[in-house]
């Protein structure tokens, strides 16, 4: 129930853009928005309802395992030890 919302709820709009037809200008809009307050508007058993939250920041990193043509053994040995943990 993060921010409100709840299973089964349905997003209508998101900080005034329509959700089913704007994804990326959602995710444009709410990027500029971190730290700020956003309004959702949702369905909910029938009834439409505002939510109101701050929008949090969600930074994720992303790493790309390669192969290399001739690994050296220290370089084997991390791959293994990075492969393990995934």
């Amino acid at each position: 129930e993060a921010a409100g919302f709840r299973a089964g709820d349905i997003v209508l709009t998101i900080d005034g853009l329509e959700a089913r037809r704007n994804n990326r200008a959602i995710l444009d809009r709410l990027a500029q928005k971190i730290g700020q307050s956003v309004k959702a508007e949702i369905m909910r058993d029938g009834q439409k309802q505002t939510l109101e939250w701050k929008v949090a920041a969600d930074e994720q990193t992303a790493y790309k395992v390669i192969e290399l043509p001739s690994p050296n053994a220290e370089q084997v040995k991390t791959r293994e030890r990075w492969l393990k943990r995934s």
